[in-house]
């Protein structure tokens, strides 16, 4: 039997007893063992330091070779801890309870196995909850989801499903492109009867084509827009503007009918309203089958109205591009200023000249006005007489002569 000397509170102590190969040191509560080495089988430390909560506080490490160290509870971060008893180990691992993972992750996994049935719940909201995977997944059996979400750009080998895979597609639901457009498509190929409806309101509805449209069978719509140049063969019988029988009226505002070679007009009306009708070569008839001249009238030709100047007052210019028949009423001694029927060419003018009730009215003609001898129109002066002045005006001057004395 051996011992070992105990120092205790600065006494030496010894006490052993000695059980079938067992020792026991007794060291009174409270005292604090210095140096001790034990070499028996077991020790057993009964008590409680009130201050730490600890019954046994050992300053240096603890070997036990051979044996066993059991406990309810590790305090530390057992950093150094290895080949601990088969709870949860983190190795070869089989978890008896949950892994709370608050603010972690785990990372650098090579790989995962599942049982048969998981749930997993991870991603965020702004991907729809359940699991978000940032790289590939490979499935050696089947993936199921009620939607998919993402452009599927990449997505090869799919199988078949009986909704809509936009591949040899047969659709089982609308298809919503809302905000999107199909594009690079060679062709569409429609049932029977088909809707459709998607150009803006000033294309009026229905469909807007930007490119050709080829149509196998007939094309029927109530009303066609556009200017139709280049639309040719057209199967039905109204407005083709080639050999043209009219319809209705033809409305060319703002714009001009050019290169005509002959323009036949039946009927009793014909009207130009205040355009300009201009026969550049050829000769016009009027009621004339055959002109010989550049205009031939079959009839009287007849102006429509004589324009009335009014009061002549002191000043009075005649616009004769009002109409070569004109009239006048002098109301003072008044000079007259002419302004040419056009810039060129030639014409017959007529002015009624009438004095006012008052009489006696002078007239200062233009200096273009040329009279036979030199000598100017000497028009009557009685009350509400009437004289005929007659004009030749060759582009330049007036060459004047005159009737006087109407009563």
């Amino acid at each position: 039997m051996s011992f070992k000397r105990i120092l205790i509170a600065g006494l030496i102590a010894f006490s052993f007893k000695s059980f079938s190969n067992a020792a026991q040191y007794e060291v009174p509560y409270g005292f604090t063992v210095e140096g001790l080495s034990l070499f028996a089988s077991s020790v057993t430390v009964t008590g409680k330091d009130a201050a730490s909560g600890y019954s046994l506080a050992l300053g240096s490490g603890v070997y036990t070779p051979a044996g066993t160290v059991y406990a309810n509870l590790f305090i530390g971060d057992g950093s150094g801890l290895f080949n601990v008893f088969a709870g949860d180990d983190l190795g070869d691992h089989a978890a008896v309870q949950d892994m709370d993972l608050n603010g972690f992750n785990i990372v650098n996994v090579s790989s995962l196995a599942f049982t048969p049935v998981i749930g997993l719940s991870s991603a965020p909201a702004k991907n729809y909850g359940g699991v978000f995977i940032s790289t590939h997944a490979y499935l050696n059996g089947n993936m199921r989801a009620v939607k998919y979400y993402g452009n599927g750009s990449a997505l090869a080998n799919l199988p078949s499903p009986p909704e809509d895979d936009l591949g040899n597609h047969t659709a089982a639901q609308d298809i919503d492109i809302d905000s999107f457009n199909l594009l690079n498509i060679s062709s569409i190929s429609f049932s029977s009867q088909i809707g459709l409806s998607s150009a803006t309101k000033t294309n009026y509805g229905g469909i807007y084509s930007s490119t050709h449209v080829y149509a196998n069978g007939n094309v029927y719509a109530g009303l066609f827009y556009g200017d139709a140049v280049g639309i040719t063969n057209l199967p039905f019988s109204g407005d083709d503007l080639g050999n043209h029988i009219s319809t209705k009226t033809l409305d060319m505002a703002a714009g001009s009918v050019i290169n005509i070679d002959t323009v036949t007009i039946t009927g009793n009306a014909f009207g130009v309203g205040g355009s300009t009708l201009a026969a550049q070569a050829g000769n016009v008839g009027i009621g004339a089958a055959s002109p010989q001249a550049a205009l031939e009238f079959g009839g009287a030709a007849v102006f429509s109205s004589e324009y009335n100047n009014g009061n002549s007052g002191t000043a009075k210019t005649i616009a004769w591009a009002n109409g070569n028949m004109q009239a006048v009423t002098l109301t003072g001694n008044v000079t007259f200023t002419f302004s040419p029927v056009s810039a060129s060419g030639a014409a017959n003018l007529i002015l009624r000249v009438a004095q006012d009730a008052t009489g006696g009215r002078s007239v200062t003609w233009p200096a273009a006005v040329k009279w036979l001898g030199g000598a100017a129109a000497a028009l009557s002066t009685n009350a509400n007489a009437v004289d005929i002045v007659t004009f030749y005006f060759d582009g330049a001057s007036y060459y004047g002569g005159f009737t006087t004395g109407y009563q």
